[in-house]
């Protein structure tokens, strides 16, 4: 059962990402807006996931380096490549169990700016909560492009089930 993942609220998420993913054509998940980076969906779906990407990565570790993304361009364009990247760390994250959510972690993050942070103390439950919230910033990215590109996500799209009291 769902419940009893530790990251349920990302797996959630994830599971929405690749709702979205499925029904998009190709077009419109390719596409790229030169006034927002050069950016379109299907990017702002890679660079949400890479985060993921680079947790796992970091786990065994218990040491997480947000600043070593390596772009998977394939993801930007291959709708069924993502979908299948995305259902393989939905697999990944259920491993968590809710023991390991108070497993401490050093974890480091280039804030912009040119300031160097260096590393931190956390935990994974507080680093899965910082990806449910950064995935739903950038669903809202994705969810303005694609009404530009006149298609409607559903209403819930980037709202989780257990906030979803927010729609009614």
């Amino acid at each position: 059962m769902a419940g009893e993942y530790l990251a349920v609220d990302n797996i959630r998420t994830l599971e929405q990402a690749m709702d979205i993913v499925r029904a998009l054509d190709d077009e419109r998940y390719r596409h790229r807006f030169p006034e927002a980076f050069d950016c379109g969906p299907g990017d702002q779906f890679r660079h949400l996931f890479e985060y993921y990407v680079l947790l796992m990565k970091g786990w065994s570790a218990r040491c997480i380096d947000y600043d070593r993304c390596v772009r998977d361009k394939r993801f930007e364009v291959d709708r069924g490549y993502a979908l299948d990247q995305l259902h393989a760390m939905i697999g990944a994250l259920k491993t968590f169990g809710l023991r390991d959510g108070k497993a401490p972690l050093r974890v480091k993050m280039d804030p912009g700016g040119g300031k160097e942070t260096g590393w931190t103390c956390s935990t994974l439950a507080r680093e899965l909560n910082l990806l449910v919230h950064r995935d739903r910033h950038h669903f809202t990215l994705i969810a303005f492009m694609l009404r530009r590109l006149d298609w409607d996500p559903p209403a819930a799209f980037g709202i989780l089930p257990t906030s979803s009291c927010a729609l009614t």
